[in-house]
């Protein structure tokens, strides 16, 4: 009787690898089976049509109402936060230096012509960096905003974001 169990034993342990393959083998032909002939899908869930008023509805479907918005209290000239170029020496504030009266020679603006073109006012900037161009009222340039054109007293009020300041320019 040990005979015949160690004889079991042994082809046992000298087949288990084709016992292993055969069982693989197995599991394959089982997935290629359900390749060709797949299991039918799960029923979905049926939709239902919405309803008119929300009386009808269970209350814990329903969404919160929104907050309400709250009131900005900002001022409303952004264009300094996406104008200001930090890579050019006159956009940086001087903080080291005393404070004086600033003009419009210590901005570099000046102005030298203003025209009516097509019913629309026009006046001819220069700056720093540009020498001279046509700039329509309420137009932005560099760090400035060309408010107001008075073609009669030949003067045009420009806004400094740097100073928060309105400047008169007159004609040279």
């Amino acid at each position: 009787m040990v005979d015949k169990l160690l004889k079991i034993g042994k082809w046992l342990w000298n087949a288990k690898e084709r016992m292993v393959l055969a069982a693989m083998f197995c599991i394959l032909c089982y997935r290629a089976y359900e390749v060709f002939y797949p299991p039918p899908p799960p029923p979905e869930k049926r939709l239902e049509f919405p309803k008119k008023s929300l009386e009808d509805v269970d209350p814990s479907f329903v969404p919160p109402q929104p907050r309400t918005r709250m009131p900005s209290d900002l001022p409303g000239a952004y264009a300094g936060l996406y104008n200001r170029n930090p890579f050019w020496y006159h956009a940086r504030a001087q903080g080291g230096e005393q404070q004086k009266e600033i003009t419009p020679k210590d901005l570099g603006l000046s102005l030298h012509a203003i025209r009516e073109v097509g019913g629309r006012l026009r006046a001819q900037l220069s700056t720093m960096s540009v020498k001279r161009r046509w700039y329509d009222e309420g137009e932005q340039f560099e760090e400035y905003e060309l408010q107001e054109i008075d073609p009669e007293s030949n003067t045009v009020v420009v806004y400094a974001e740097r100073y928060a300041r309105r400047f008169t320019l007159s004609k040279e």
